[in-house]
């Protein structure tokens, strides 16, 4: 749809932007220059056996790179440890700090695509337990040197880092003994067994291999919320678990142009548990219009968002931005969302503004510059404006005038991102924003990256990458450095840790409440059944998850259960290397919810 009345040609599909910028997911899985250098070195096999079969370095093997853009810290994504159930130990098993025959064997004749991702993982799983072992060991280390003579405290310390040190090698050798199982065999069995089949094609929407990449990306967030709980445990690590409330005023918010509406009291921008975007926009409609019933925006996102950046004051940095030109900024910012859509609405974009507005205050505005934490924000406000109620892959399909515009790659958060340049400009923000030309774009440059971060297509990816440059940053920490959580400058690459926060909260309407979980699945399943009946009338094949006629009474429950165990679940996991209290309390609402709908789903089938 066309977004605000005012814009002009600056629409959807972009049509006035100049360039595209179009960035795209690399949907292979193990990065293909890993596979090709792998595969080049077959006739040296036996050679490479002999020289990598005994570990006698503590170094850890780097695995192979290609070059990338920067905005991916590397092309990993599928590899990594795996977590069917293990076989039986080996018989003797080899015991600690001794020399320890490789896991990594490429064998003698070329491997396969599918057998080089398994060799991958295996390797890969060898790093990060090698990880977990040289940082115990530097940990017994750097205390003993400042310990007196007495023998208990040594032997305590001595004890907690034995048991990271087992964990690290129970690791390796389930690792070995999955690999032994499955070896000259196809490991696609393997992994289609662990995802249940509605969960493949409900997943088959955002990935081609119906899973596959969203199976890896769950073991991979899984493998480092296990070693961060191990890495706490061990090393005694203690955090004050706490829910987190607004010190400010709820009634006021500075700045606002208005008072703000009653009903907004009742669901503070700061608590999580209190929140409820759905309810919040039908107490907002109903005082405007009477019943609720009125059509336009209910100016639940502009207020959200006012009451974020305030509340944060976000635009402090920035004195010379008119507060009138951003209030209109986002009512126009809200009219450029299609209030007929069940879902991509400005009461989604009002929810995910909350959210990123919860992880400000449960860490992260410290950890933040003020120019990051405002794109943080406006991004979030920005991120579905102008969607259609189509997803990307039916853009494409139907090679509708956006897909054809954004040659195809992340179709719908190339026209988001347009739309809100197009009113930021239009609004004269960025000129009262930043003075030099350098700065304004290395702004729209980040807004950019953030929004386009948001297309499911991208997930795995950005998955694998976050966890990738949060394990750099404790190998960098080293001894000593585990008792504190990572911030954002710690990591190599900050924007990508911005990117993951923004696309957790995109994500997190399962961690919500459960009453309010059950609501935005329904909204979900709604416009996916308005675009599988609009397939239905084109001729075009439906999805399951799209054919409302296929639908059953437990579809949604077994969707939603779906994507908590493969999206939000391992999502929320990675936050909590950066954001560990906020995590924490949305996981365990996802723990309830899950709970909640298979007994759901254990009552309708019965």
């Amino acid at each position: 749809m066309a977004p605000a009345e005012g814009l002009g040609a600056a629409t959807h599909d972009g049509t006035t932007t100049e360039g595209t910028g179009a960035v795209g997911a690399d949907g292979d899985g193990v990065g293909a220059a890993d596979i090709s250098y792998l595969a080049t070195r077959s006739a040296d096999a036996e050679k490479l056996r002999r020289s990598s079969s005994r570990d006698v370095e503590c170094d850890s093997p780097r695995p192979v790179r290609k070059a990338v853009p920067e905005r991916f810290a590397t092309e990993r994504t599928l590899g990594t440890v795996s977590m069917f159930t293990p076989g039986p130990k080996p018989s003797t098993p080899a015991p600690n700090f001794h020399v320890r025959q490789s896991s990594f064997n490429l064998g003698s004749t070329p491997a396969t695509s599918t057998q080089m991702k398994t060799q991958i993982s295996v390797l890969r799983a060898e790093v990060s337990a090698h990880r977990l072992t040289h940082q115990g060991i530097r940990k017994v280390l750097t205390e003993a040197t400042d310990l007196p003579q007495d023998d208990t405290p040594a032997m305590a310390i001595i004890r907690r880092a034995n048991s990271l040190l087992d964990y690290a090698e129970s690791m390796i050798d389930e690792n070995k003994d999955d690999a032994n199982l499955r070896e000259g065999a196809d490991a696609r069995p393997d992994w289609r067994a662990s995802i249940p089949a509605n969960a493949r094609e409900f997943l088959s929407q955002y990935d081609h291999s119906g899973g596959e990449g969203f199976f890896h990306a769950v073991q991979m967030a899984k493998v480092a919320y296990d070693a961060k709980l191990r890495r706490e445990d061990t090393f005694k690590v203690t955090r004050s678990m706490h829910s987190i409330s607004s010190n400010a005023d709820p009634n006021h918010i500075p700045g606002a142009a208005s008072p703000m509406h009653p009903a907004f009291t009742q669901h503070s921008v700061d608590s999580w548990d209190g929140f409820d975007a759905l309810a919040l926009a039908t107490d907002l409609r109903e005082s405007r219009h009477g019943d609720g019933a009125g059509g336009g925006p209910s100016s639940v996102l502009a207020r959200t968002v006012r009451a974020v950046v305030d509340g944060h004051g976000l635009l402090d940095p920035f004195p010379n931005v008119d507060s009138f030109e951003f209030k209109e900024f986002l009512t126009d910012l809200e009219a450029g969302y299609d209030d007929d859509n069940d879902y991509h609405t400005a009461t989604h974009a009002a929810d995910v503004v909350q959210a990123c507005g919860f992880f400000l205050s449960t860490g992260l505005a410290r950890q933040l510059s003020g120019t990051q934490a405002l794109a943080f924000i406006l991004a979030a406000a920005a991120h579905d404006v102008g969607h259609p109620g189509l997803n990307n892959a039916h853009l494409v399909s139907t090679e509708a005038s956006e897909a054809v515009r954004w040659n195809d790659v992340s179709v719908n958060e190339n026209g988001h991102y347009h739309v809100l340049r197009a009113l930021l400009t239009k609004r004269g923000l960025l000129d009262a924003m930043f003075a030099k030309k350098e700065e304004k774009l290395a702004f729209l440059a980040t807004l950019r990256r953030l929004i386009l971060a948001t297309d499911m297509e991208n997930h795995t990816r950005l998955v694998a990458d976050f966890l990738d440059i949060v394990q750099a940053a404790h190998d960098e920490r080293g001894a000593g450095g585990e008792d504190a959580a990572l911030s954002v400058s710690d990591l190599s690459d900050p924007t990508l840790a911005i990117c993951f926060a923004l696309h957790c909260a995109d994500v997190s309407n399962p961690a919500r409440p459960f009453e309010t979980c059950r609501r935005w699945g329904e909204c979900i399943a709604e416009e996916s059944y308005k675009q599988g009946d609009k397939e239905r009338q084109l001729g075009m094949r439906v999805a399951v998850f799209c054919d409302r006629e296929l639908s059953t009474p437990t579809t949604t429950a077994q969707n939603q259960v779906s994507f908590i165990d493969f999206v939000c679940g391992p999502m929320v996991e990675g936050l909590s290397a950066i954001l560990p209290d906020a995590a924490e309390e949305l996981l365990h609402h996802l723990a309830v919810n899950r709970e909640k709908y298979g007994a759901i789903i254990g009552e309708l089938r019965s």
